[in-house]
């Protein structure tokens, strides 16, 4: 009996442990991610991508670390970032192929026209004899043939995008574009197609590259000027020529911005706008933080160089002078009539004086001037004719004054503001003595004021456009009647000078516990368009209470105690 039930069990089948089989939960999952993955990616990449979104636990207990789950939520993220990785992927290639199709056509049309054969007529009593076969042509060299070629890198393929395009293009000929580049090349020929006469214009499309164009001008410029301050000689042809490239681009920018404006209804749009000055002031605020990284970087290689000459000569060996003895013995020579011998004139020029630190003449910087001239172009483009650019030029003008004004403390206090006036009180600032050597601060402030003061000048130059003048006089063209060269604030208005004075004067001392009138203007800086409204923190208690002070701060009631009694009152 015990032999006929082993040779039962080795005669079936071998089969594998319970254990190891996949459950029917792990069947249907394996199947669904072969049959829902993408097609792009193969099974085993797919995995690998599902891997990474393991967190361990259930979900209704997180806290166990027996069980797993797949993370939906990350996953997903995950998803959407590689959706729009490969969105952007394809909008570049489309760019790339349109602007070669712009280039075929430009080429299309600068060809000369063939000139039209005219066929000979053949008499019907001639017989047509056929002659022998011509000869091979040889084929064409692989120059000819490759003038059909498109160069995307040449200034004639961007021919449509005037001015702006060709320069854009001479920058990718002549410097490597990073990502920056690359995308900044792509948002100015979207913008350029879209400001093309009979299009129409997609205002959530032309705010998508004009908001992308204005992320990418700045840091192309801080990678351009990090490159020239490591160089021996920054100034030169380079830095005029990445200058003109942005300066174009930006032009493009204020265009497209200048169509949108127009385009823009009551109705629709108005948060679109909103989101676009908020760019485009935030890209004007991170170029002018630029010119203070190129003070600061600027006055920390002085202080360099003055560290090691200072070295240099506490190092250097005293000079060998001639001994007292000799000169002592050459006037003991000498008879005591004898007339003393007159010097002989030297050669050698005498050694300068030190010249005095005050006396010393402000010089202009390689790369502060030319850079704080791109930031005055940039406030000189905005045109006060279209009504949408008004916001663009508060949001400049309180960029300017709010960095003026934290300069302007440096100067008075010597040392920057504190973040709040706690800190301020803890430092207990004094007035620096003019005998103390001057901080880092202040020498970079010293090597700014000028560049500040340029932009100051453009600011006020261009504010009687935006705010009213004096006499309130206009040309019929727009512009603002010039009656004398007086300064540029006397030619403002009373109120809009105030109110650019009240914004450098908070700019310089903050605005922490002071109370807000709402009567007294002042310029802010604009937030990222139309933001939800924000309740005052009061109990729902004290709203009747909070609601009657709001309304006579704000407005007031005082008028009935002049004239109560027409209302009944005594």
């Amino acid at each position: 009996m015990p032999s006929l039930q082993t040779f039962a069990a080795t005669s079936e089948p071998s089969r594998p442990p319970a254990g190891r089989l996949p459950s029917k939960q792990a069947i249907a999952f394996a199947m669904t991610v072969v049959r829902y993955k993408p097609p792009e990616l193969s099974i085993h990449e797919y995995i690998k991508l599902l891997r990474q979104h393991i967190a361990k636990g259930r979900r209704e207990n997180a806290l166990s670390s027996v069980y797993s789950h797949l993370d939906r939520s990350a996953f997903w993220r995950s998803e959407a970032e590689r959706g729009r990785a490969a969105l952007r992927s394809a909008e570049n290639e489309a760019v790339d192929l349109r602007r070669e199709i712009a280039a075929l056509k430009g080429k299309l049309d600068n060809r000369p026209s063939s000139p039209v054969k005219k066929r000979k007529k053949i008499d019907q009593d001639v017989i047509l004899v056929p002659r022998s076969p011509k000869k091979a042509k040889r084929a064409a060299s692989p120059l000819r043939s490759a003038q059909m070629v498109v160069d995307l890198s040449t200034e004639e393929d961007f021919s449509q995008a005037g001015n702006i395009g060709q320069s854009v293009l001479m920058w990718t000929a002549h410097s490597s574009l990073t990502s920056a580049g690359n995308e900044l090349l792509r948002t100015v020929f979207h913008i350029l197609e879209a400001l093309k006469p009979g299009r129409r214009t997609e205002t959530d499309g032309l705010a998508y590259h004009i908001e992308r164009a204005c992320s990418a001008i700045p840091p192309i410029i801080q990678e351009e000027l990090d490159r020239l301050i490591k160089d021996c000689d920054p100034g030169g042809d380079q830095l005029k020529h990445t200058l003109t490239i942005a300066t174009r681009a930006a032009a493009a920018i204020f265009a497209g911005y200048t169509r949108l404006g127009r385009a823009q209804t009551q109705a629709e749009g108005i948060s679109v706008l909103g989101k676009v000055t908020y760019a485009m002031v935030v890209m004007f605020k991170t170029l002018l933080h630029h010119l203070t990284t190129l003070s600061d970087r600027a006055v920390a290689k002085r202080e360099d160089a003055e560290n090691d000459a200072s070295v240099s000569v506490s190092n250097a060996r005293p000079s060998t002078a001639r001994p007292a003895s000799a000169h002592a013995k050459a006037t003991l020579s000498r008879p005591a009539t004898a007339r003393p011998s007159s010097p002989k004139k030297s050669t050698a020029k005498a050694p300068l004086r030190p010249k005095n630190p005050k006396d010393e003449k402000i010089k202009e910087h390689p790369l502060l001037a030319p850079y704080a001239t791109f930031l005055g172009k940039l406030i000189q483009m905005i045109d006060p004719k279209t009504g949408a650019n008004h916001a663009i030029f508060e949001g400049f003008s309180y960029c300017v004054l709010d960095h003026l004004g934290k300069r302007l403390y440096t100067i008075v206090f010597g040392k920057p503001r504190a973040p709040n006036l706690q800190t301020e009180i803890e430092q207990s600032i004094d007035m620096p003595d003019e005998q103390q050597p001057l901080s880092h601060e202040q020498k970079q402030v010293r090597l700014e004021a000028p560049y500040l003061l340029h932009l100051l000048n453009r600011v006020m130059i261009a504010a009687p456009a935006f705010y009213g003048n004096v006499h309130g006089i206009k040309h019929s063209s727009g512009k603002t009647k010039s009656v004398n060269k007086a300064p540029a604030k006397n030619n403002l208005a009373v109120s809009a000078r105030e109110c650019l004075q009240r914004t450098l004067v908070n700019c310089m001392f903050g605005t922490e516990g002071v109370v807000d009138d709402p009567f007294k203007e002042y310029l802010r800086m604009p937030g990222p368009g139309e933001g939800t409204l924000t309740l005052p923190k009061i109990k729902e208690v004290d709203v009747p209470e909070h609601f009657k002070e709001e309304i006579w701060r704000v407005l007031g009631w005082d008028i009935l105690a002049k004239e109560g009694g027409e209302w009944g009152f005594p």
